[in-house]
């Protein structure tokens, strides 16, 4: 599951290098992620809602949050309709979680 979070989540912002279309971006439930990722799924939100301009962040995250950019730069982006699939086959990650303990 950790390689979908993390395809859909480099996806996101690759789009603008990649030249994407992103007039089906979505926003991203954060209970489908795991915890260390839920900060960039909330920061690519309020780039959803406002401009869809993820290039900038993708810069910001070079600097602040070299690892995950390491490892983010290595996924393949998708368009966003493949993404969206993806992303469905998340499911809520608290339910499976919760589920697991019973």
């Amino acid at each position: 599951m950790r390689n979908i979070q993390e395809t859909i989540i480099a996806s996101f912002l690759w789009a603008d290098d990649m030249m994407m279309d992103k007039t089906d971006a979505f926003i991203l439930d954060s209970n489908r992620f795991d915890k260390d990722l839920n900060l960039i799924v909330q920061l690519l939100n309020k780039e959803t809602d406002d401009d869809k301009m993820y290039g900038q962040l993708l810069m910001e995250m070079e600097n602040t949050m070299q690892d995950l950019w390491l490892r983010l730069s290595t996924r393949t982006p998708m368009p966003f309709s493949v993404l969206k699939r993806l992303y469905e086959k998340l499911g809520d990650k608290n339910k499976t979680n919760t589920l697991k303990g019973l």
